[in-house]
């Protein structure tokens, strides 16, 4: 008999407690930070074969950028598709990611508005062609499927100025090293999410 009041009481308060974590949500946070470690979860073993070293800095309490998850998935992979593509053996990877104001100021119905935003920034190794001139970092590549990359690239251009976002390269022709800067507008509405 008190084996099934407890069972009863326990079924109570098991579905109190379901039904709490239920309907009260929670305010969303790190989402740019858990999307990029999943993503290098996904790809861990073709960066293990290369024995790529991958190193984070990452910004505590990065707010959250109007890129839907999605989509953010979507530009991380296709990032890691093609700095994997592109990086010789023993290389590096960098992850930075940061929080940033705009120094200019846009009008908005007569009141200043600074442009805030999130920039991930990442650093990895290339191999460059010798004989000729790389313009602007989109030729260094290390195998032959030179227009797969180009295509790869031109996707993920697309789809991060799709999102508001800019996609700028910088080359390090001595140190064999690209970077690529992206950038993403800050959601500045209060995001939450259901367990």
């Amino acid at each position: 008999m008190m084996t099934k009041e407890m069972e009863k009481t326990e079924d109570w308060a098991n579905s109190l407690f379901e039904y709490v974590r239920v309907i009260t949500p929670s305010e969303k946070t790190g989402t740019v930070h858990t999307l990029l470690e999943e993503t290098l979860k996904e790809f861990q073993t073709r960066l293990d074969e290369k024995k790529i070293e991958v190193t984070r800095e990452f910004e505590r309490n990065l707010p959250e950028t109007i890129v839907p998850d999605e989509h953010m998935r979507y530009i991380l992979r296709s990032f890691l598709r093609y700095a994997i593509n592109v990086m010789p053996p023993h290389g590096f990877l960098r992850f930075r990611t940061r929080s940033s104001v705009s120094g200019a100021a846009k009008e908005k119905m007569g009141f200043p508005v600074v442009g805030r935003a999130i920039e991930i920034t990442t650093a990895f190794s290339a191999v460059m062609k010798r004989k000729e001139e790389p313009p602007a970092g989109l030729e260094m590549i290390s195998n032959n499927n030179k227009e797969i990359l180009k295509f790869q690239l031109w996707l993920l251009e697309n789809v991060v100025r799709r999102n508001q976002g800019n996609l700028t390269f910088a080359v390090d022709k001595e140190k064999e090293e690209i970077t690529i800067f992206m950038k993403f507008p800050i959601e500045r509405r209060r995001v939450v999410c259901y367990q």
